[in-house]
C-alpha cells in the first residue's frame, strides 16, 4: 500500500474515537485535518496532486445544488435511530473505502460473533437503502452522482481525503461527518480498489490496462508528446488535473517536459531509454537522477560495466554501444594500446602524448603509470609492455 494510503489509514485510526462518540464536536478537528491533508499531498512523487483538484472536488459536488449544512444535516437524517454500535459499524466498515475493519475486529470489540456484525450491517444497509428512495434523501443520491461525475473511474487518495465537500464554518466541528459523507458517497457509487496512492472503480485492472494499451500504442515508434499522452488519458475518464499522476504511476510511462517515453523493464532497460531519449553520453550521477529515487545506485553501476548495451566513452560518461567510438579504457590500458599501434614499443613523449589526446589525463599521471611495473623501459629509452 502506497504512502497516500498510509496517510488515510492513519486518520482513520484516529477517527475510531471520533466514531465511537458519534457526532461529537472536536475544537482540533480543523488542525488536525490541515496537518494530515499537507502530509498526504506531499507524498504524492513524482506529479503532486494540484490544490485546485481538491477544490474542484468539493465545490462541484455542492455548487449550485444544496448547500453544504444541507447535505450534512440530510446525512444525520439518514441516521436517525440507529444507535451508536450501529454507527460504528456502518463509519468503520461499510463507509470507510480505505482499511476498513473487518468482521472479526468488529466482532471481538462488542464480544459477539462474526456472523452477528454481518447480520447488522446487513440490516442497516437495507434501511439506508429503503430511506434513499424518499424524497426527503433525493439530494444525497443526486450529490453521489456529481461526485461520482467529478472523481471519475480513478483519484488519488490525497483528493478523496482532503475535499471536506465544501463543509467548513460551524460544520468543521463535526469533520468527522464529512469523512462518513465521503465514504458514503463512494460506496454508493460503486466499489473502488486502492492501489498505489490511488482510489480506482472495481474493475481497477480493467482501467490500468487500458492504460497500458494506450501509452504502448501512443509511444510505440518513440518519445511523444506530453500534451498528446494527456488527452489520450483523460479520454479514458481520468480528470485532466490527474493525468500525469495517473500515467506516471499505472501507465509505464516517464515524462520529460514536453515529450513522455516508454518506461518498462528493469534499471538497465530504464538506462537505456533515458540514453536513447537525450542522445549523448551522461555520467552515472545525472543517470541516477533521472532513474529516480527508487532505483539502485550499485545495480546501475553493474548494468554499465556488464551490460553490452552501455559503453564507457569517457572518464565519468556513458552511452549506448550503438553510437559506436573508442570505448575509454584506464590510462595503463590506453599506454597499452598506444605501444601495440606504434609497433609493440614507444618512448615516453609519444605515449604521455597519445594518452593525453585520447584521455585528457594530466601528464603526471600518464608518467606514474608509465614508470609502474606494467611496463618495461630498454636501453634505448623505449618502453614495452611486459608480458603477463
Amino acid at each position: 500500500m502506497g504512502a497516500g494510503t498510509e496517510g488515510m489509514a492513519t486518520r482513520h485510526g484516529a477517527n475510531d474515537e471520533i466514531t465511537r462518540r458519534h457526532l461529537g464536536g472536536d475544537s482540533n478537528g480543523r488542525d488536525s485535518i490541515l496537518k494530515l491533508n499537507r502530509t498526504s499531498h506531499a507524498r504524492l512523487n513524482p506529479y503532486k496532486t494540484d490544490r485546485r483538484a481538491i477544490r474542484r472536488v468539493a465545490g462541484e459536488v455542492t455548487s449550485a445544488h444544496r448547500s453544504p449544512s444541507e447535505l450534512v444535516g440530510l446525512f444525520e437524517g439518514l441516521l436517525t435511530g440507529f444507535n451508536k454500535r450501529d454507527q460504528r459499524i456502518l463509519f468503520l466498515r461499510t463507509f470507510r473505502t480505505l482499511s476498513a475493519s473487518s468482521l472479526q475486529e468488529l466482532g471481538d470489540s462488542y464480544g459477539v460473533s462474526r456472523e452477528r456484525i454481518r447480520q447488522v450491517e446487513s440490516t442497516c444497509i437495507k434501511v439506508i437503502n429503503s430511506r434513499l428512495k424518499t424524497a426527503r434523501f433525493r439530494p444525497l443520491v443526486e450529490a453521489s452522482a456529481r461526485f461520482a461525475k467529478t472523481i471519475g473511474p480513478a483519484v488519488p487518495i490525497s483528493v478523496a481525503e482532503a475535499a471536506g465537500f465544501g463543509v467548513s464554518g460551524e460544520w468543521i466541528r463535526r469533520e468527522n461527518l464529512a469523512s462518513s459523507m465521503r465514504g458514503f458517497f463512494l460506496w454508493l457509487y460503486g466499489s473502488y480498489k486502492v492501489k498505489d496512492g490511488w482510489m480506482i472503480k472495481q474493475p481497477a485492472n480493467q482501467l490500468i490496462g487500458k492504460t497500458k494499451r494506450v501509452t504502448r500504442s501512443l509511444l510505440r515508434r518513440g518519445p511523444a508528446s506530453t500534451e498528446k499522452l494527456i488527452e489520450k488519458v483523460c479520454a479514458l475518464g481520468i480528470s485532466k488535473d490527474a493525468a500525469l499522476q495517473w500515467v506516471s504511476t499505472f501507465g509505464r510511462v516517464r515524462v520529460f517536459g514536453p515529450l513522455a517515453i516508454r518506461w518498462e523493464g528493469n534499471l538497465a532497460d530504464k538506462t537505456a531509454a533515458i540514453l536513447e531519449f537525450r542522445g549523448e553520453s551522461m555520467s552515472r550521477t545525472h543517470i541516477s537522477e533521472l532513474l529516480g529515487p527508487d532505483q539502485n545506485v550499485r545495480t546501475l553501476s553493474n548494468f554499465l560495466s556488464k551490460d553490452e548495451r552501455f559503453k564507457r566513452l569517457g572518464p565519468h560518461r556513458f552511452g549506448l554501444s550503438k553510437w559506436g567510438g573508442r570505448e575509454y579504457s584506464t590510462i595503463t590500458g590506453t599506454i597499452e594500446d598506444v605501444i601495440h599501434a606504434n609497433g609493440g614499443e614507444a618512448t615516453a613523449p609519444h605515449i604521455i602524448s597519445q594518452v593525453h589526446a585520447r584521455t585528457g589525463a594530466l601528464e603526471s599521471s600518464i608518467r606514474r603509470d608509465v614508470y609502474g611495473p606494467k611496463f618495461h623501459r630498454s636501453e634505448s629509452g623505449f618502453y614495452r609492455v611486459v608480458p603477463k
